[in-house]
């Protein structure tokens, strides 16, 4: 279900329309929803908008299905566009029936982006959603776009709440293809397990957890991840591992009550 706070009134203005867009129908968009219920946030300050665009980014490649960022990315520019055109129509009504958005977040994985090319292209998949981040920022100047990616997975988001990672993650499915070595208890599942006692994708309270469990703190997380940005020797996205979920979770609690 998407949680959604209906925009006030045009005599009532608000400070910040957020558009919140996953590729994950499950895991990281019910960590999202919890995440954004806890800060409590005001409807006179913040509005915001979370929707999966899981169908319009499947893409299946040489190793399986796994998403399309540039195509999340479109989505998100495809509602701009809506919500641009309702202001305009709503223009002369008491009521806003829209929600006018200033900030758009695309919330992706690396997965296998770095290395799967659609045909006709030299470019990955994740090199093409940031020229999309980049062309959507130029033709929409009062918008502010971000690709919030985590290298190799959102899981990683979850295990900073604990500690700190300096080893190459993978996944089950993930290792082969990306000359990663397995032999560092480096594997994504095992740590998840190791530290929440739940590494089903499925889950719906890891949120919960999250604030539950001795020894998890965001502020850590927070702090944790920074800091592998700041280690980091490439840019767009940062080395694996990496996430950039700390600047979404930082302006949420922005607007924390």
């Amino acid at each position: 279900m998407n949680y959604l706070i209906p925009a006030p009134s045009h005599n009532q203005p608000f400070r910040v329309g957020m558009l919140i867009v996953t590729e994950d129908t499950k895991g990281n968009r019910f960590y999202l929803n919890d995440k954004i219920k806890s800060c409590q946030l005001n409807p006179q300050e913040i509005l915001f908008y979370i929707k999966d665009a899981h169908d319009v980014g499947k893409h299946f490649g040489k190793r399986g299905e796994i998403s399309q960022p540039n195509f999340i990315v479109q989505f998100a520019i495809a509602k701009i566009k809506e919500s641009m055109q309702k202001e305009k129509e709503s223009l002369d009504t008491d009521e806003a029936d829209f929600i006018s958005f200033n900030e758009v977040y695309c919330v992706v994985d690396v997965d296998n982006n770095l290395i799967e090319k659609p045909s006709g292209t030299t470019k990955s998949l994740l090199v093409t959603a940031y020229d999309e981040i980049d062309k959507a920022a130029k033709e929409y100047p009062n918008v502010k776009f971000n690709l919030i990616v985590s290298n190799e997975c959102f899981e990683i988001w979850y295990i900073l709440h604990f500690a700190e990672l300096t080893e190459p993650l993978y996944r089950n499915k993930s290792a082969e293809g990306k000359k990663i070595r397995t032999d560092k208890g480096n594997n994504i599942e095992n740590l998840q397990y190791n530290y929440l006692g739940v590494n089903n994708k499925s889950h719906k309270r890891y949120f919960d957890k999250l604030q539950k469990l001795p020894n998890s703190s965001e502020e850590e997380a927070i702090k944790r991840a920074k800091n592998l940005v700041a280690r980091s020797t490439q840019n767009c996205p940062c080395e694996n591992p990496s996430t950039d979920m700390y600047i979404l979770i930082e302006r949420l609690n922005e607007f924390a009550r």
